[in-house]
């Protein structure tokens, strides 16, 4: 049976309040906790006076309450302990420790005197195994510490006959790294992979050991977590390797050169730095095979030889090409553009950009069937027809969704290029990192705010995985988002969009139109034919107001008819019978939006085309005024007078 989630809510609870009011620092609760448990951490020092603030009653409890002599009467409530029971042993804890002990979660506090776990128990309902009952959850008190958890925990703990935690090699070396940590953890990676092949099928334990061994966690002899808060903190993930079988971890360099890839004022960047790309690419390559010929069906080789005589590309060919990093980067945006999506750049570093070129060539026509196109004069080029666009440069590969993204990288190698990509970004193997100043309010001007930045390093023995931020102001990038600028990040996943703002002018627009089909259909239901104008639907009351024809993005808006309204939008007029389903009907108003038109088809459903697209004749171009003309002069032929046809010409912009 598993302990309850209020059982564990109220441990730690009671945990909290203690360590916020504690001020001793006697006690080590890793030497009551059993060298086999699979987890630990532990809170001390000032992580334990900030969390005063959370466990706490607050001050104004007393103008409800005026009889609440305690501060932590909810607690001594919840636990049926006499009322000041806590209070009185607060002062006295110097630590609070949780360990996942036989795959169960217990608490331990430490005091600087034994009498206080045994005072705190003095009134709780005993068990007669020497545990007692705490409101929801077991208690036991041993030496100095109080143990909270289930019953089954609480004894083991109690009995102390076994080897402790504290003592165990690669304990020791985890809490060395932590040292002056106020608030740290500690997993036992060995026995976290033994329980987990323990709880899986075959299948999936021996993916379990493949990817253990690829990554280089079945090397860990321990893993660390530890926290430092602040305007400038950081989270870190240490992961202590053994000597051997270290997987992509150990292929890690240390502390790397930067490649200098990303321009210093970029928004946001993705950096990875692997030295000698035939050494770690490779080497990832030959872990890939080991694990594939141990734990998969040995054919790895077989399927990466097929795929090289496909390509025409050796993969050793390229890595010898490669050079030492990676990286792939947003552009801050600027005074009258947000970021857009086809400002996304990758930089490759190349040994030899002429070699790769040319093995790139290859492999880019065998992968995808498409060749390199010159693109202009400035060396870049495009991929086919796809919307990518490169350029070789003496020691790097540039890519970009614009050619202008790739000149703007070239401009910066020219200039100041080559620096450190930002100051505030710690040497890596492999950096995220953005600055959210810029990605939030990139429109209408860059401006520079809080930064996260998230790392993977290795320093001999040890990997780190570390999420830091740097002047963090919440207020402000709350009020720009307030603000609308959250709206950038739309921009950039929105296809064929500049910005957001046309991108919802124009949803706004196909709305009216969709609600403008709707009246149509409904004057087709009573008359068989389309109606003859729009002021016909408004005057017949299919329209339930006039301003549904007038679209957001219109300026001028254009009056008409007997009435005088305002429309945004054409319709071609009643027809001798309902069109074909395919016939565009109506349309917005050339000129209000610089790219397209938002239309209509016969059957309702609304695009947004473009200028090229509507005016376009190639053959099985059904989508366009010109189709749209044809098929309704071969629909209605003769029924059509001379002056309906020369209405038809011009509402279809036919010559």
């Amino acid at each position: 049976m598993r302990p309850s989630v209020k059982s564990i809510l109220i441990a730690a609870v009671v945990c909290c309040v203690l360590a916020g009011a504690g001020a001793a620092s006697d006690g080590d609760p890793a030497s009551a906790v059993p060298a086999d448990a699979l987890g630990y951490a532990e809170l001390r020092g000032d992580a334990l006076e900030q969390s005063l603030a959370l466990a706490a009653a607050p001050p104004a409890i007393k103008l409800a309450l005026p009889q609440t002599e305690s501060r932590f009467w909810y607690v001594e409530r919840l636990l049926h302990l006499p009322t000041g029971t806590v209070d009185d042993a607060a002062p006295h804890l110097g630590c609070v420790a949780f360990a996942v002990v036989d795959e169960l979660p217990a608490f331990l506090l430490a005091f600087d005197d034994a009498k206080w776990p045994g005072a705190l128990l003095q009134g709780a309902e005993k068990q007669g195994n020497g545990t007692a009952r705490l409101g929801a959850v077991s208690a036991a008190a041993r030496d100095r510490f109080l143990v909270l958890g289930r019953e089954k925990t609480c004894l083991r703990l109690l009995q102390g006959d076994y080897a402790a935690l504290a003592d165990d090699a690669d304990f020791k070396a985890a809490r060395a790294e932590a040292a002056e940590t106020p608030l740290w953890g500690y997993a036992a990676v060995p026995r976290l992979l033994a329980l987990g092949r323990k709880t899986m099928g075959k299948h999936d334990a021996e993916a379990l050991d493949a990817f253990a061994s690829i990554s280089g966690a079945s090397a860990a002899r321990g893993a660390i977590v530890t926290s430092t808060p602040g305007p400038a903190g950081e989270l870190t993930l240490s992961v202590l390797l053994k000597g051997e079988g270290r997987g992509v971890l150990g292929l890690l360099p240390e502390k790397p050169a930067s490649a200098g890839l990303v321009p210093a004022g970029s928004a946001a960047a993705l950096n990875l730095t692997w030295g000698d790309a035939a050494a770690f690419l490779g080497g990832v390559r030959d872990l890939v095979v080991e694990a594939d010929a141990k734990w998969g069906e040995g054919t790895f080789p077989d399927i990466l030889a097929a795929q090289e005589m496909q390509w025409e590309v050796k993969l050793d060919e390229l890595l010898a090409q490669i050079g030492p990093g990676l990286a792939v980067y947003l552009p801050p945006g600027g005074e009258d553009h947000m970021i857009a999506r086809e400002e996304v750049t990758a930089a490759l570093a190349l040994k030899d950009p002429a070699g790769f070129k040319d093995a790139f060539a290859r492999l880019a026509m065998g992968m995808t069937g498409q060749a390199l196109m010159p693109v202009n004069e400035g060396g870049v080029e495009r991929l086919g027809m796809l919307p990518v666009f490169l350029k070789f440069m003496d020691d790097r590969l540039v890519i970009a969704g614009s050619p202008d993204a790739v000149k703007a990288h070239a401009d910066w190698l020219g200039g100041a290029g080559g620096g450190n990509e930002a100051e505030w970004v710690p040497r890596a193997a492999a950096s995220l990192w953005g600055d959210l100043g810029l990605l939030t309010l990139s429109y209408p001007a860059p401006q520079s705010s809080s930064k996260l930045v998230v790392t993977l390093a290795r320093d001999g023995d040890k990997v780190v995985l570390a999420a830091g931020w740097r002047d963090v102001d919440a207020v402000a990038l709350w009020q720009a988002y307030m603000k609308g600028y959250g709206a950038v990040m739309a921009a950039m996943l929105m296809p064929a969009v500049h910005g957001a703002r046309q991108a919802a002018r124009k949803a706004s627009s196909m709305a009216n139109m969709r609600v403008i089909g709707l009246d149509i259909m409904l004057y087709l239901a009573d008359h068989d034919q389309l109606p003859p104008d729009f002021e016909t639907l408004i005057e017949g009351g299919y329209a339930e107001s006039p301003e549904e024809f007038l679209d957001p993005a219109d300026a001028h808006p254009v009056q008409r008819g007997k009435k005088g309204y305002r429309y945004s939008y054409e319709i071609v007029g009643s027809l001798p019978a309902m069109p074909d389903v395919s016939s565009i009907v109506a349309y917005s108003r050339k000129g209000v939006f610089p790219d397209g038109r938002t239309v209509l088809f016969a059957d309702s459903h609304v695009e947004f085309l473009t200028e090229a697209e509507l005016h376009s004749r190639e053959a099985g171009s059904h989508a366009s005024l010109y189709a749209s003309y044809q098929g309704l002069i071969e629909q209605f032929g003769d029924q059509l007078t001379e002056e309906r046809k020369a209405e038809l010409k011009r509402f279809y912009e036919v010559e």
